[in-house]
């Protein structure tokens, strides 16, 4: 975290002392090497770069208040943040715009993000006037409209597009609200993912039927053993096996011993 603050902050500052260098190129900064000065003059006078600075400072005019906005330092995640706990519940698209590019007076910033959500509206009244028409079925029930109503950020995102991954007017929020690439479906791909979704619905009901059956038959299954184990041990009770004791049996040595003393007493009679 420590290097990646220090690389960062360092990469900011270099560039500040090039672009610092760059508009006087007569004196070379006290910094710099002479070789090294001598080869960005070349750089930077060079017809390639003067051609490439050219189109970025007409793409900078063009956009004239594309990055600005209300928030100052505050990270648009934050104040995202700020107006739920607010609110209670997510802000609207429209409500978070409007806080993050209208002044206090309900003033733009500018005018490219006037015109971004001009576009935007002009393009939702468009599509909720495709969604309202419908395809008229054997009954009212049956009628579905033409196409399904995108979400508002979907809707922005397709008006604005994106650069290099970032969202125009979304900030640090753009991760959160659109993570991955949106893209407007067309009838074809709903009517796709319609018939997928039912196709796992079946699946679904299908797996807990099967398995309300296993259940109801291992029920059964322990009802049977549990009969046979009582019939078991009552035919076992009927047999005399369940509750009878056995006399212990004599030791062998201990009735060898008691012969031979009978025999004993037998021959002393006999003298």
């Amino acid at each position: 975290m420590v290097r990646r603050n220090f690389e960062k902050r360092s990469a900011a500052k270099m560039s500040q002392l090039m672009q610092d260098a760059r508009k006087d190129l007569e004196n070379k900064p006290t910094w710099m090497g002479e070789r090294m000065w001598e080869q960005l003059k070349a750089i930077w006078n060079s017809s390639n770069f003067q051609k490439k600075s050219e189109i970025n400072k007409r793409n900078r005019n063009s956009m004239d208040g594309a990055s600005l906005h209300t928030g100052g330092s505050i990270p648009h995640r934050v104040l995202w943040k700020k107006m739920k706990e607010t609110k209670g519940e997510d802000p609207t698209f429209s409500d978070f715009y409007f806080r993050t590019h209208r002044t206090k007076d309900k003033n733009w910033v500018g005018i490219h993000a006037e015109s971004a959500y001009e576009k935007f509206e002009n393009k939702k009244i468009e599509l909720s006037s495709e969604a309202s028409t419908f395809v008229p079925g054997e009954d009212e029930a049956d009628s579905q409209p033409t196409k399904v109503m995108p979400s508002d950020i979907d809707i922005w995102v397709d008006v604005v597009g994106r650069k290099k991954g970032r969202i125009f007017g979304l900030g640090s929020i753009a991760k959160t609200l659109n993570p991955n690439q949106p893209s407007m479906r067309s009838d074809s791909e709903v009517d796709a993912l319609r018939s997928q979704v039912h196709a796992l619905n079946e699946s679904l009901q299908k797996q807990e039927q099967e398995k309300l059956l296993m259940k109801q038959q291992l029920q059964r299954q322990e009802k049977e053993m549990a009969e046979t184990n009582r019939n078991l041990t009552f035919l076992m009770q009927h047999l005399g096996f369940v509750g009878s004791s056995s006399r212990p049996s004599s030791s062998p040595q201990l009735n060898d011993e008691t012969d031979e003393d009978s025999e004993d007493v037998g021959s002393d009679h006999i003298e």
